[in-house]
C-alpha cells in the first residue's frame, strides 16, 4: 500500500464520528490478534509501543474526551 492510500485512509477515518473511530480500531486490533500469520509476541510489543507513544496517547484522550461529552439536552434530571 502506498503513503498516498494510507493517508487517503486515515482521511476518511478522520471523518466518522469518534465512537466509529473507535469501534474501528477495535476491530482491527481484533482482526490483528486473531489473524494466523501474526507473530503475537511482536505485536504485543508493538501495542505496548503504541501505547506509550504520547501522540497515539493524545489522539485516544481527543477521541474519548468527544464520545464521552455531554449527553443531549433535555435529558438530564431536573433539580
Amino acid at each position: 500500500m502506498t503513503d498516498d492510500e494510507l493517508v487517503e485512509i486515515e482521511r476518511r477515518v478522520a471523518q466518522l464520528p469518534p465512537g466509529e473511530q473507535l469501534e474501528l480500531v477495535e476491530r482491527l486490533l481484533r482482526n490483528l490478534r486473531h489473524a494466523e500469520y501474526t507473530d503475537h509476541a511482536a505485536f504485543e510489543k508493538d501495542l505496548q509501543e503504541m501505547a506509550a507513544d504520547p501522540d497515539v496517547q493524545r489522539e485516544m484522550r481527543a477521541i474519548e474526551a468527544e464520545f464521552n461529552g455531554p449527553g443531549p439536552s433535555g435529558l438530564e434530571k431536573a433539580g
